[in-house]
């Protein structure tokens, strides 16, 4: 949860009263006024220049994904790239083999999750040119990843290009 008020005076003694009332649930939540507290999960201070809440930089009359969170969606994709690298070169390897069912479309379609799960995570921001910078570099990661792929198809039969492009 999130407390904003004009003085840190008024968020503590708010705080203390949320910790009561979770406590008589048997919950607890990190306090943000420990001195061996964890500056992730918990927080004070003033809000003026921005602070970092549920994946937003929130800042006065702007709303956005954080850098890190925007940096954590590119390694994903990066991730699930590798891995579709990996199974493609798999697949080629063993030649007429459908083990691997992670191929050139299975790939995009878990990108394709990933960035549409993300993007509903991330809809309420605004600030669309932050949005349309990442949408280019994810684009850049898909570039490099369908130039890739046209390599490792260039020459093959209609056969094995349609077992590494993910099609029984």
């Amino acid at each position: 949860f999130l407390r904003l008020s004009g003085t840190e005076g008024a968020v503590a003694k708010a705080c203390e009263a949320a910790k009561r009332m979770l406590k008589e649930l048997g919950l607890t939540c990190h306090d943000p006024f420990a001195k061996k507290g964890n500056a992730d999960k918990a927080a004070s201070g003033h809000a003026d220049d921005g602070f970092v809440f549920l994946g937003y930089d929130i800042r006065p009359g702007l709303f956005q994904p954080s850098r890190q969170a925007r940096q954590k969606l590119e390694k994903t994709i990066d991730g699930h790239l590798y891995l579709g690298r990996q199974a493609i070169l798999s697949v080629k390897k063993a030649a007429n083999s459908f083990e691997s069912k992670h191929r050139y479309a299975q790939t995009l379609a878990r990108v394709d999750r990933v960035v549409r799960g993300w993007g509903e995570a991330f809809a309420y921001g605004n600030a669309p040119s932050t949005i349309e910078d990442l949408d280019l570099r994810i684009d850049a990661q898909l570039n490099k990843f369908r130039s890739w792929f046209a390599a490792q198809v260039s020459g093959q039969d209609w056969k094995t290009k349609r077992r590494l492009g993910g099609v029984c």
